[in-house]
């Protein structure tokens, strides 16, 4: 596994040489969840937090995979650039040019460099998630139609406060 904050580190260094002013205070942490995003920079009261996908840690994989969403992610701490508008993207372009990356607003495995391997396993993980048996179902009462969910929410919770989107019927949670 590699050392997030050594390449958070280098990657710093890089926006340095190029005088791009990127947010104070940045913290980075391994995220072993996400399975649908590379990264994600979050703004805390104190500075940021950039969490980087397990995936790209993983030493079969592309260096540059990870140092091009480190990037991509520190470049969101730069004023004006929470999003991927105009400045977001001049910024990108100049890192891009200079150091011959290819950073973007959306990348696929093969893209980040992911070895057949970890592609095959997340795909596997991807596969399982969507074949796994649903952990709540609320029917409606009128049409029978089933909502099904698998993760806890406000439907779940408090399923008499909802209606049937398809007849307005009164809906029961049945599991």
């Amino acid at each position: 596994m590699r050392s997030l904050a050594l390449y958070g580190n280098e990657c710093k260094r890089e926006l340095d040489n190029l005088g791009i002013v990127y947010g104070n205070n940045i913290r980075f942490t391994v995220n072993n969840r996400a399975k649908s995003r590379w990264g994600q920079c979050k703004k805390e009261r104190n500075g940021y937090n950039i969490e980087i996908n397990s995936d790209l840690l993983d030493e079969r994989n592309s260096l540059i995979g990870l140092k091009e969403t480190i990037l991509h992610e520190m470049i969101h701490t730069v004023s004006g650039c929470m999003n991927h508008g105009d400045k977001w993207k001049y910024i990108v372009d100049r890192v891009n040019r200079a150091y011959g990356y290819t950073i973007s607003r959306v990348d696929t495995a093969e893209d980040k460099g992911l070895c057949d391997d970890a592609i095959r396993e997340r795909t596997e993980a991807r596969q399982n998630k969507i074949n796994a048996m649903p952990a709540y179902r609320v029917v409606c009462q009128d049409c029978g139609y089933e909502f099904i969910r698998h993760k806890m929410s406000k439907l779940i919770t408090n399923t008499d406060e909802f209606r049937c989107g398809f007849c307005n019927g009164k809906l029961k949670r049945v599991q």
